[in-house]
């Protein structure tokens, strides 16, 4: 994908409902409607008087808010307890819906700054706070565990209106998606994993083990094109608490086994990534060039999958290869193809009060 065209536009404002046909099982319940909705048009400044409060990385949504980004929530129950989810919009809603999930110890205004303008050129783009995270904060006495935040996706799906998407999951985002298509294959189109955790393909790696690679190593993953002052808060501020959450959970150290999912699967890692080591590394003389300036290596699983080995990326591939990610995203989900249109169709058909973007 190339450059994005930096505009702003006015996304509509009518709540948005939960699909009436959503699986037998799952939540249904509609967008919040009294919370404020932010653009382009609006500043940052404006958006801490409305609501009140700080707008924590003031840097990350300034970008995103002058790429066609839209600041929303929805009201989701989860484990009994109403959550305000905060998610970030873009794109045309009759589109295929690509949903990003983001790792542990981040945000998505910081891990997905790159990728959200430039998908939603071809894509309708949600991209959630997980709970503990940026926005959407975590309610007393829970924990925010692995199939907590899974049952998060799914209900914060319910409330957008959202019956089936592609998911793209980061590091503890991609456990989280693995969770998914795992145990809700009827709720996922394809997955696109990056560093992803909880997967059979990762060595198995204890809290403590884990713990100690990450002091160690994610200072080489950090993005070195961010303020440095808004990464060290979206860490700092998760860490001690949703983050430990995740590492003490008794389901820290599942693993899905990736070879029996029953959708397309794409995985892409660094070769450098000491965080989340793959079982299967490729060897230096099979590297070849995929793009000016990327080195790495496609291979193919005989259930299908693709794997793409990134020749000395680290822990966020998102961060330091940007476009050329993207553009493995896009092509893999083919948004202008036959059955996304039909698709936009249908989406068309079940909200005809809805007005196109």
């Amino acid at each position: 994908m190339g450059r994005h065209k930096v505009v702003a536009v006015h996304e509509d404002v009518l709540p948005r409902h939960a699909d009436a046909t959503a699986p037998k099982g799952r939540a249904s319940a509609a967008v919040a409607a009294k919370k404020p909705e932010h653009d382009g048009s609006v500043s940052i400044k404006e958006i801490e008087r409305q609501t009140g409060r700080e707008v924590k990385y003031p840097e990350a949504r300034k970008i995103l808010l002058a790429n066609g980004v839209t600041e929303k929530h929805a009201t989701v129950n989860v484990g009994g307890q109403d959550i305000d989810a905060f998610y970030l919009e873009a794109g045309n809603t009759h589109r295929t819906t690509v949903i990003l999930i983001h790792g542990g110890g981040d945000c998505t205004s910081m891990n997905w700054r790159y990728q959200i303008p430039a998908l939603a050129e071809s894509f309708h783009v949600v991209a959630l706070d997980l709970v503990g995270y940026g926005d959407t904060v975590k309610p007393e006495g829970h924990e925010a565990t692995l199939s907590y935040q899974e049952d998060f996706v799914l209900k914060s799906m319910d409330a957008i209106g959202i019956d089936r998407a592609n998911l793209v999951g980061s590091s503890m985002g991609g456990g989280i998606v693995a969770g998914i298509a795992t145990n809700y294959p009827s709720r996922v189109d394809k997955v696109f994993l990056i560093s992803p955790h909880n997967v059979s393909d990762t060595e198995l790696s204890t809290p403590i083990k884990y713990a100690r690679r990450l002091a160690q190593y994610l200072p080489l993953s950090i993005d070195k094109k961010i303020m440095a002052t808004e990464r060290i808060k979206s860490a700092v501020g998760t860490f001690s608490n949703a983050f430990w959450d995740y590492i003490r959970g008794k389901d820290f150290e599942k693993k899905y086994d990736i070879s029996k999912l029953k959708m397309p699967a794409f995985f892409v890692h660094g070769s450098e990534d000491h965080i989340l080591v793959r079982k299967h590394a490729v060897p230096e003389d099979e590297y070849a060039e995929l793009v000016p300036g990327v080195f790495g290596k496609y291979t193919e699983h005989e259930s299908g999958n693709v794997y793409l080995e990134i020749k000395d990326a680290h822990h966020g591939p998102q961060y330091e290869h940007p476009e050329f990610i993207n553009s493995k995203i896009a092509e893999f989900f083919k948004a202008e193809g036959e059955e996304s249109r039909k698709r936009g169709l249908f989406d068309l058909l079940r909200h005809p009060f809805r007005r196109p973007d």
